[in-house]
């Protein structure tokens, strides 16, 4: 139909339906601009707030950057129009981590996530590498998927955490050390764990310490670790050779040089002939006294941290107090062996001087006493020929007494040194002592029990099992109120060993160690003190109401000779 052909009606309703839409159209544009608007203003409080913000804010389409805020350019070293359309995440990502950021780009643009949450290591525009973490959604923006997302720097904290780490794995090691080195070793075995401890702590090529000689101001390598042989003796030879030239200095600018500075002054030479490139060098000593140095040193350039020169002063410290430790051991020992030698001497010197004694008094005294009382018996037989009875029961009176000296001598040179001891052997000594003990002691039964035959016991181990069995009895007889005494002597265990138990009161064994001046503490001190020093063992098991039993044994049957 023309146009013409309308009518007039048709023409009013078309310009109807054409006024309809266009208030339609300009009811529906307003609609879109307050919708911009909105979104415009949402987009300005969006900037407001990520433009603050304390993280890395993004927003990538078409593989750029759409949007940054100020903390995201700043993690990455860029300026926000450096990276806003120009960059893409491809450059702030490294070559290793790239694919899986781009990986998980496209899973969300596809659509195959909505978000994730995973760390790489990004890239500075300086080209340093830093820790980050992403959380990262899908989006519409202008109409086509694009995604968004936070970033944080995770660097600092890790290196805490690296650090704090290491930091825990120092001091375990360094504990380590320290209970390794509690442990029985020798000074060169516990030196020899600190500088294979400083090697490991500071990641070094080689380490070693080096400790002046307590009697010269020479240095020595005790122990080293990543050093061979040749390269120990050079470092040896280059300490003697600046020890040599400062002991040889002469005039008033030349005083003998100090341990310090016979450190100072060899390092740099000497570790120059092992070929260390790098080196960190810590004095050992103890207060103001230098005792050597510990160094740890590398092949190639490096530098060391301080907290590397803190943990080497750490195990300089530990080397000085091992090294006085063991010197201050050594000394103890010593003076305990020269304490021990002149008590063997001492009990040497007494035991000859009793058995001295002993024979002046069988061969000297009591020769005497004897030789008189038979001139006296020989007088009493004369007189009672021709002389009455009682003229010379006075003189019978007297004969009594010279009997009675007579065996107080015998005695007292027997409980000095027995010279059945020496006539006859232990085994029979003992029988001896046993009997003469039953015989003072009537209340006491002894019960003997010698396991061994007298070829088994040599001339030094016979008077220092006499001397213990002597003293036990003897406590026995004045403390014990027993009534049955057991004496044992025996192989055992291809050693020797001597026992005696009673069946008395017993005593608290604290308590009598702990009384000075006490008549059985000074005993037993007496019968531990023989053990020890001839290279046996003493024991005392006992309680009150239970009894008590000595023992001593010798290992392998060898009793250590009394000094002569």
């Amino acid at each position: 139909m023309r146009d013409d052909d309308k009518t007039k009606q048709q023409l009013i309703d078309e310009l109807v339906q054409m006024r309809r839409k266009v208030a339609d159209s300009q009811a529906a544009e307003f609609k879109l601009q307050r919708v911009a608007e909105a979104l415009r203003q949402s987009e300005i409080q969006f900037r407001k707030i990520t433009e603050k913000s304390i993280v890395g804010v993004y927003l990538i389409q078409d593989g750029v950057f759409q949007y940054v805020n100020p903390k995201m350019a700043e993690i990455f070293g860029f300026t926000v129009d450096e990276l806003v359309a120009h960059r893409g995440p491809e450059n702030v990502v490294t070559d290793d981590d790239w694919p899986t950021v781009r990986d998980n780009l496209e899973r969300r643009i596809a659509g195959e996530m909505d978000s994730i949450n995973y760390q790489f290591k990004g890239m500075k525009k300086n080209g340093d590498e830093i820790h980050i973490e992403v959380y990262g959604s899908r989006m519409d923006y202008h109409g086509r998927p694009a995604v968004i997302g936070t970033i944080l720097d995770m660097t600092q904290r890790i290196r805490a955490e690296r650090d704090l780490e290491r930091q825990l794995n120092r001091f375990q090691a360094l504990h380590h050390l320290a209970v390794a080195m509690t442990a029985e070793h020798t000074l060169d075995e516990n030196l020899g764990l600190l500088v294979e401890k400083s090697r490991e702590l500071l990641a070094a090529d080689s380490s070693f310490i080096a400790l002046c000689g307590v009697k010269t101001q020479t240095m020595r390598v005790r122990a080293s670790v990543g050093l061979r042989a040749d390269e120990v003796e050079r470092l040896n030879a280059e300490f003697a050779l600046v020890s040599r030239n400062a002991q040889h200095s002469t005039g008033p600018e030349c005083a003998p040089m100090r341990r310090s500075s016979i450190s100072s002054a060899s390092c740099a030479d000497a570790l120059c002939l092992t070929g260390m490139a790098s080196w960190i060098s810590v004095p050992v000593k103890i207060r103001e006294t230098e005792l050597g140095m510990l160094c740890s040193g590398n092949r190639e350039k490096r530098s060391f941290s301080d907290s590397e020169r803190d943990i080497l002063f750490l195990l300089a410290n530990m080397a000085a107090m091992e090294t006085t430790r063991k010197q201050a051991e050594e000394a103890l020992a010593q003076s305990e062996e020269q304490l021990r030698s002149l008590s063997r001497q001492l009990l040497r010197a007494q035991e000859d001087e009793r058995k001295r004694v002993a024979r002046e008094l069988h061969d000297g005294i009591g020769q005497s006493v004897t030789a008189i009382k038979f001139e006296v018996e020989n007088v009493i037989r004369k007189m009672s020929v021709n002389v009455p009875s009682e003229h010379f029961e006075p003189m019978q009176s007297l004969l009594a007494v010279i009997r009675n000296v007579v065996e107080e001598v015998g005695q007292i040179a027997m409980d000095l040194r027995p010279s059945i001891l020496d006539d006859l052997g232990v085994l029979s000594t003992i029988a001896w002592l046993c009997r003469e003990f039953g015989k003072t002691h009537l209340h006491i039964g002894v019960e003997r029990h010698l396991e061994l035959e007298e070829t088994e016991v040599s001339d030094d181990q016979k008077i220092v099992v006499f001397r213990i069995l002597q003293e036990a009895l003897n406590n026995v007889a004045k403390h014990s109120s027993a009534d049955q005494v057991q004496v044992l002597l025996r192989k055992r265990n291809g050693g020797i060993e001597l026992r005696v138990r009673d069946n008395g009161v017993g005593f608290d064994l604290e308590t009598v160690n702990s009384a000075a001046g006490n008549r059985r503490g000074l005993g037993l001190a007496s019968m531990k003190e023989r053990s020890q020093l001839s290279g046996g063992s003493f024991s005392v098991r006992t309680q009150p109401g239970m009894g008590t039993v000595i023992t001593a044994s010798w290992p392998n049957g060898r009793i250590r000779a009394i000094d002569r």
